[in-house]
């Protein structure tokens, strides 16, 4: 499985939820600020990404060498996966038309169709997130509710965010445990890559990349240079990693975009072009993976660009932006409530 639907539905409330405080914090802190910390979050995740893509390439380079026996594969699985070995060597395979075999052959029919089922989850939470962003309102938009920014009833609808996103988090995660022990149940085998859900992970893994997508919502980044390490350092298979990132970027990236057009930060004009190149630059990029994995069968590849892109991102950033700072000179924070970007330069 590339992508990892169970992912999505679990990962994202959380995500949204720290990018929504990430375009608080955008807001506040000055420009000069905001460009030393992608510049250090390029660096850092550039060298985190490079050692796991040493570490992917020499796994590859032993499975070609024929480095991992069956037996090695099932103790690496025994360690990682205790609970699921017990379970399989009191079952062992499902006879045929046993009830747990027709169980199996249904749940393989059901994840072969296209989940519709998981994206309506997605564009729920989506639409949940940017009906908050509304109810608040900003100098973009103006709030649905008729609050001011700075009042009590502002902070009451900007808080309401962590009851309602928590709350959609804590019931996918339960869900996605249930799933978890039914599949064991009936024998379902995981593809690599794939997270068996347990209470550690729905804790952990939203938490995690809570963080991360601050950072993204903070430094005005799409989310792929956060997202993408993340998944590395989760030892998501690049394959799924890639993937199930692309799925993250599109609803974080573009719920982010929809509350910096609320606040009244964004040129439309400029995002639109870029905001098509990024959308064409993400097709050509997931086919292009397809085909360099399908013809070099090395996975590690996609996580070496991943560092490159790191690297040239950070480079980039430092010698275009440098100057403007040197010019502009260096600013204090701004107000919560005043007015930028697109906003300050109507008045």
């Amino acid at each position: 499985m590339v992508w990892t639907r169970r992912a999505d539905i679990a990962l994202l409330p959380a995500t949204l939820l720290g990018s929504t405080a990430g375009v608080f914090l955008n807001k506040l802190c000055p420009n000069w600020l905001i460009m030393a910390l992608l510049v250090s979050l390029c660096a850092y995740s550039g060298q985190r990404t490079v050692q796991q893509a040493f570490k992917r390439r020499a796994k590859e380079n032993k499975e070609a060498a024929g480095g991992y026996s069956i037996i090695a594969t099932g103790e690496r699985d025994a360690v990682a996966h205790e609970e699921e070995v017990e379970l399989t060597e009191v079952h062992g395979t499902p006879a045929k038309g046993s009830p747990t075999q027709g169980a199996l052959d249904a749940e393989l029919v059901t994840e072969a169709k296209f989940p519709w089922g998981t994206l309506l989850q997605l564009c729920r939470t989506w639409l949940v997130v940017m009906g908050l962003s509304l109810l608040k309102g900003g100098h973009g938009a103006p709030s649905l509710l008729g609050v001011k920014c700075g009042t009590l009833g502002y902070w009451g609808v900007v808080l309401l965010n962590f009851p309602v996103l928590g709350g959609l988090g804590w019931m996918a995660g339960r869900a996605l445990i249930r799933d978890h022990g039914r599949k064991l149940g009936f024998g379902y085998s995981y593809a690599e890559g794939d997270v068996q859900w347990d209470d550690q992970k729905v804790r952990q893994y939203p938490a995690i990349v809570a963080v991360g997508a601050i950072a993204a919502g903070l430094l005005g980044v799409g989310g792929g240079m956060i997202l993408g390490p993340i998944f590395n350092e989760l030892e998501f298979l690049p394959q799924v990693s890639s993937a199930t990132s692309t799925i993250m970027v599109f609803f974080m990236s573009s719920a982010t975009v929809g509350q910096f057009v609320v606040f009244g930060m964004l040129d439309l004009k400029y995002a639109s072009f870029y905001g098509a190149v990024g959308v064409v630059g993400a097709i050509v990029g997931t086919k292009g993976a397809k085909v360099l994995i399908e013809k070099t069968g090395r996975a590690s590849f996609l996580i070496f660009f991943l560092a490159a892109v790191l690297f040239g991102s950070g480079l980039l950033m430092a010698a275009t932006g440098v100057p403007l700072i040197m010019e502009a000179g260096f600013t204090g924070f701004r107000p919560l409530c005043g007015r930028a970007g697109a906003a300050a330069r109507v008045d």
